[in-house]
């Protein structure tokens, strides 16, 4: 999954991902791992940021401080993997984060992000995906587009 020009209401927000399950669905809110190391470009005390590990309410798909602006020039970028996603047997089911962004107060520090986490849920690890849900942790998405591309099997 893409996404692209993603632009909130306010700043300093987590966006993240989870995993549901079953035709309704349900959705696994509370047993993921995710974190992430931030490199970037004029960051004013050190290059490199190790992120938010062990956060438990979905994949992060970005963390810490290096979120999202309500800037009208700058966006939020990214892309997620996902994996194991159709097994039905006893696999986590997980994905690889990487974004790009903007710093938390003066919009002058470029920030790449590589992450990523999982889910340990007991019942979403014997079920089979069959949803994803993309949420913001307070405000709204103003603007941006997600785009999923999906493997076809026989």
């Amino acid at each position: 999954m893409y996404w692209f020009n993603v632009k909130n209401s306010s700043l300093h927000r987590q966006i993240r991902l989870q995993f549901g399950y079953g035709g309704t669905p349900t959705y696994t809110t509370g047993s993921y791992k995710s974190g992430g190391q931030a490199v970037g470009i004029y960051i004013p005390s050190a290059a490199n940021y190790a992120l938010g590990n062990y956060q438990t309410d979905g994949i992060h798909l970005n963390s810490g401080s290096w979120t999202l602006r309500t800037t009208s020039a700058i966006t939020f970028n990214g892309k997620i993997t996902l994996f194991n996603c159709r097994a039905t047997s006893t696999v986590y089911k997980n994905g690889a984060v990487s974004n790009c962004c903007y710093s938390h107060e003066n919009d002058q520090y470029q920030v790449s992000m590589i992450g990523g986490g999982f889910a340990e849920d007991s019942t979403l690890t014997s079920n089979a995906v069959t949803a994803i849900k993309i949420l913001i942790d307070s405000g709204t998405m103003d603007t941006g587009t997600f785009v999923l591309y999906g493997i076809k099997t026989a």
